[in-house]
């Protein structure tokens, strides 16, 4: 079997909606995208999801699929060195992972 691995988005966490705003605005502008305001966050196009309010992660969140199953957002850590970013995938929106 074959793994195909696409980006579903990049989630950027943010402090406010002014912020989400001013942010998903410069992407769009660098990308040649469309902002789209949503319930939690402002999108520029499909890939990146500015978020009103800090979210999953602690500087956001990178959401990844496969053509059969969504795979949602991981769970990461950063290591003891400050270099290493250990991740895990559960199905859905991270989780416990077993």
């Amino acid at each position: 079997m074959e793994n195909i691995f696409q980006l579903v988005h990049i989630g950027i966490n943010q402090s406010s909606t002014e912020e989400a705003e001013k942010t998903a605005g410069l992407l769009a502008a660098a990308f040649n995208l469309n902002v789209r305001a949503g319930n939690k966050s402002v999108f520029a196009g499909d890939y990146f999801e500015c978020m009103r309010a800090p979210y999953l992660g602690t500087n956001g969140h990178i959401a990844m699929g496969t053509p059969d199953v969504y795979q949602g957002h991981p769970t990461t850590v950063l290591t003891k060195d400050g270099k290493t970013i250990f991740c895990v995938w559960t199905f859905q929106h991270g989780g416990p992972c077993g």
